[in-house]
């Protein structure tokens, strides 16, 4: 799998190919209808689902986590939240209200998502 270039990096999330959609430990990852069609075309079933840091974003609901660490950089905030799907860094403008060890939720559009195929080339679906 080829590394990305940016800071803090792309969150890497190996999933599973099940019916016509992702699951990682249980949960079902967002899809768009593009990104489903290009699952269905994939030759392995392994699967990486990359998520940017600045699209993911706190929410009232969605993936349930435990931010466990909080970096403040001035303008914005890096985050780690530990989930049941893996560790997620978020960047978010400004500063946050919320302490190291509190719960949260995560959210995101599947649209900003990227498809890539567990294998030596890791080619990208979309």
């Amino acid at each position: 799998m080829a590394e990305f270039i940016g800071s803090p990096a792309m969150n890497m999330i190996e999933a599973k190919r099940q019916g016509g959609g992702l699951l990682v430990h249980g949960i079902d990852l967002a899809l768009n209808d593009l990104q489903r069609g290009a699952l269905a075309g994939a030759s392995v079933d392994g699967m990486v689902y990359g998520l940017r840091p600045e699209d993911v974003s706190l929410s009232d609901a969605g993936l349930p986590g435990m931010l466990a660490m909080i970096e403040p950089t001035g303008p914005e905030t890096y985050l780690m939240v530990d989930t049941a799907i893996g560790k997620i860094t978020v960047r978010v403008p400004g500063n946050v209200h919320q302490h190291v060890g509190e719960p949260v939720h995560l959210k995101w559009v599947a649209e900003r998502a990227h498809l890539f195929e567990v294998s030596a080339a890791g080619r990208r679906l979309a």
